[in-house]
């Protein structure tokens, strides 16, 4: 982790709320397009990694989470391009709902260019110096290759007795080596 990227209160009081107007001018934008009232969601700059934003969805919650770190390295390009990004999905999923159309299909597109942005579904930042969680990996075995699962896989094989993983080229169960 470098230490210029060592917390997540990069972003001073004044870019968190330059960055959520913006976000609440695309939702209050998205009010014309979609005729609707478009509730303002809450949004959070907890997302590390190399995500620069996220659109969550739960049950009767929404909310919209964006990454401190590469706010802080690319602020215009993520001011121009995350920011509607994030807010095109809320509301493609407020039109037509979240599992009815495709994360980056026409719907989404269609808004990006009405908010004034590229349609553009992944950034080309240079992450090289953003801190990343990298998971432990487990090696597991099945008749033609090794595998590497992740520590969560590797741990929901171990809380759950029934699970478990199938190789795509043998068809075989993958077991854990054990030294």
């Amino acid at each position: 982790m470098s230490s210029a990227y060592s917390n997540k209160t990069l972003l001073t009081e004044k870019q968190i709320q330059e960055i959520t107007q913006l976000a609440f001018h695309y939702m209050r934008a998205g009010e014309n397009l979609l005729e609707k009232k478009v509730p303002l969601l809450d949004i959070h700059f907890d997302l590390s990694g190399q995500m620069a934003g996220m659109y969550c969805l739960r049950p009767n919650l929404r909310w919209i989470r964006f990454n401190p770190f590469l706010f802080d390295k690319y602020w215009q390009e993520n001011m121009e391009q995350t920011v509607p990004h994030e807010v095109s999905h809320y509301l493609v999923d407020l039109a037509f709902g979240s599992n009815q159309v495709k994360p980056h299909g026409k719907e989404w597109k269609t808004i990006m260019i009405y908010l004034g942005a590229k349609p553009d579904t992944t950034h080309c930042f240079d992450v090289s110096d953003i801190p990343v969680r990298r998971q432990r990996r487990f090696l597991y075995r099945c008749k033609c290759q090794d595998h590497q699962l992740s520590s969560t896989r590797h741990y929901r094989l171990l809380r759950n007795q029934v699970a478990k993983y199938i190789c795509r080229q043998c068809g075989e169960v993958i077991a854990e080596v054990t030294q």
